[in-house]
């Protein structure tokens, strides 16, 4: 066996050993709506939430994807 196959086998055998575990997150959108719906801000027919989210901050939904990326870039 040649030591990358040794490796493999390795890295294979600890891999069975110690399973992955997955954290699972909520979504913080049910608190939004709630939030939003409660400040008055209902949704329109053919908009989104993140187009309301936008609108009870009086900026665009292109500036709030921007700001939301930089934000995910910084934590």
């Amino acid at each position: 066996m040649t030591s990358r196959a040794k490796l493999m086998d390795r890295i294979q055998r600890l891999e069975r050993s110690r399973p992955v575990e997955v954290a699972t997150v909520a979504s913080p959108m049910p608190k939004i709506i709630a939030t939003l719906t409660a400040a008055g801000f209902n949704r329109g027919d053919n908009e989104s939430w993140a187009e309301v989210w936008a609108r009870a901050m009086g900026i665009t939904v292109g500036e709030l994807r921007v700001d939301l990326l930089r934000r995910s870039q910084a934590a």
